[in-house]
């Protein structure tokens, strides 16, 4: 332990070459530090960081961020933080044409190994990920400025984040969405707990009597969508018998919705609610029959089995309890 405090800086420089090193070989990107230094005992303070992809536009700028390091994880080439309080970040999303993106390395990364000989373990493998990705997310974070674009050839969003916080489990946070026509403005909060990888949030407009409109819906499918609120909630990420698994929850208040290809009015839908329980492996997908989808007075079951090998299948099934054909109001 001592030991570790005396060549904290010599040690943190190891793993920051290391991540530079994984940054470059893995994904072709050139990771840049200007600063990185211990202020205290854990406290870190870095600045002037980088991310650009070989050959494409920057991907990530942060300007500084102060935060809490775990030693211990250090000591094995790891970065963990158990406070991240990251100042003015930067995120833009380039996608060039219909194969190419500032971003793709991310996605077509060298494979140290391949799945193709044992499938199934793609299950497990998806599991570690994920849970790898909750172990990364500190139980304290002050976001102060968060942007990220979205640049397509014929499109343009903004999205930046104000007052991003997570403490104590509790989270929230202001967002603000530019268009190339409107603005909106959402206020996102609800609780977190990165250890049970359990969440639940709840994102309405930031003015409380108005109503959320998602432009993406309708700049891709011309679908007009608007909603009072919307409810998203993470119960439980767990492997069990091959099959990575996941069981979440998504739910909507006052939800207006309409195609001008379909009526020229709106269908108001008041609440609506789903409980869903999926299973995959690498082979096989599972949206098990014990989900439900609640809206209004009808309940339904809904099942679905894709297989994609050794040949394609797919099945479906919707079950219904015993309802009544017509609900009228007596006075």
């Amino acid at each position: 332990g001592l030991l570790a405090f005396v060549f904290r800086n010599q040690i943190l420089n190891i793993a920051i070459q290391k991540v530079i090193k994984k940054a470059d070989q893995d994904y072709k990107m050139k990771l840049k530090i200007n600063t990185a230094e211990f202020v205290g005992l854990s406290n870190l303070h870095m600045s002037g960081i980088s991310l650009v992809p070989e050959n494409n536009d920057t991907l990530l700028t942060l300007k500084e961020f102060d935060g809490a390091l775990m030693i211990w994880p250090l000591l094995t080439g790891n970065i963990s933080f158990s406070t991240f309080n990251p100042n003015d970040l930067h995120i833009r999303l380039v996608k060039y044409d219909s194969v190419r993106s500032n971003y793709q390395q991310l996605l077509n990364r060298k494979k140290k190994e391949s799945f193709s000989q044992s499938e199934p373990s793609t299950g497990k493998s998806v599991y570690r990920a994920v849970s790898r990705i909750f172990d990364w997310i500190p139980e304290d974070v002050n976001l102060n400025a968060w942007t990220t674009d979205f640049i397509t050839p014929n499109s343009a969003y903004q999205v930046v984040w104000r007052n991003r916080e997570l403490k104590d489990g509790k989270a929230k946070g202001d967002c603000m969405v530019m268009t190339p026509w409107k603005k909106h403005a959402y206020a996102l909060k609800g609780n977190f707990d990165p250890d049970d990888m359990t969440g639940d949030f709840t994102i309405a407009s930031a003015n409380k009597n108005d109503t959320m409109e998602l432009p993406a819906a309708l700049e891709k499918f011309g679908l007009k969508v608007q909603a009072g609120a919307l409810h998203i909630q993470l119960k439980e990420v767990d492997y069990e018998e091959g099959f990575f698994k996941v069981n979440w929850s998504a739910g909507y208040e006052k939800l207006n919705v309409n195609h001008k290809r379909l009526s020229d009015k709106d269908v108001f839908l008041p609440f609506g609610k789903g409980d869903f329980n999926c299973r995959f492996n690498g082979k096989e997908f599972y949206l098990d029959s014990t989900s439900t989808w609640v809206m209004e007075k009808i309940q339904v079951h809904p099942y679905i089995y894709f297989q994609r090998k050794p040949v394609w299948t797919l099945g479906l099934k919707l079950n219904t309890p015993s309802m009544r054909a017509q609900y009228r109001d007596w006075e």
